[in-house]
C-alpha cells in the first residue's frame, strides 16, 4: 500500500509540473503573438486634448499627504479610471516613470501618483526634486495598471 501511494503522489506531482509548464508556454506564446494595445504602442499613443482635462474630478494640494495616499490607492485600484486628477507635489523619477508624490511627515518619501506626458521626450519631464502641479486623465497603461495621462500645458513647474 506504502509504495501505490508514494507512486499516487509522484504522478500527480508530475502531472501539476507538466500543466505549469504547459500554462507557461501558453502564456508565452499569447504574449509573443498578440499586437500591444493601443497603450503600449508608442506609434498608437492615447492622445488626449483640453476637453479631457477640464474637469477635475479630485484635487490634491501640496503637503497634504493623507489626501495624496488617499488619491494614490484609489488611482492604483482602478476606482478613478477615465476622471480628472490635479496633484500638487515633488517630483520622484525612477529608471521607467516618473511620479508627482509626497513625503511622510518624517520627511521621507512616501506615496504619489505615476504619470505619462504625452508629446514629449524623456529629457523633457520634469526632474527628480522639482515641484509640479499636474492635471490628468486617469487611464489604464497596461492591464490593471493605471496612471494619469497628460499633455505639456498641463503641467506647471512651482
Amino acid at each position: 500500500m506504502r509504495s501505490n501511494k508514494s507512486k499516487i503522489i509522484f504522478i500527480a506531482t508530475a502531472f501539476m509540473a507538466a500543466a505549469l509548464i504547459v500554462f507557461g508556454v501558453a502564456m508565452l506564446v499569447k504574449m509573443v503573438t498578440n499586437s500591444p494595445d493601443e497603450n503600449e504602442n508608442p506609434d498608437n499613443p492615447i492622445t488626449l486634448n483640453s476637453d479631457d482635462l477640464k474637469d477635475v474630478a479630485e484635487e490634491v494640494k501640496y503637503g497634504d499627504y493623507d489626501k495624496m495616499s488617499e488619491v494614490a490607492h484609489a488611482i492604483i485600484n482602478g476606482v478613478k479610471l477615465g476622471q480628472v486628477v490635479k496633484a500638487d507635489g515633488l517630483v520622484s523619477c525612477s529608471l521607467f516613470s516618473c511620479s508627482v508624490i509626497e513625503k511622510n511627515a518624517d520627511g521621507t518619501e512616501g506615496v504619489g501618483i505615476q504619470f505619462i506626458i504625452e508629446g514629449i521626450s524623456d529629457e523633457e519631464y520634469p526632474k527628480d526634486g522639482d515641484r509640479i502641479e499636474i492635471t490628468g486623465k486617469v487611464t489604464e497603461d497596461e492591464t490593471l495598471y493605471y496612471v494619469i495621462r497628460t499633455l505639456p500645458e498641463y503641467v506647471i513647474k512651482k
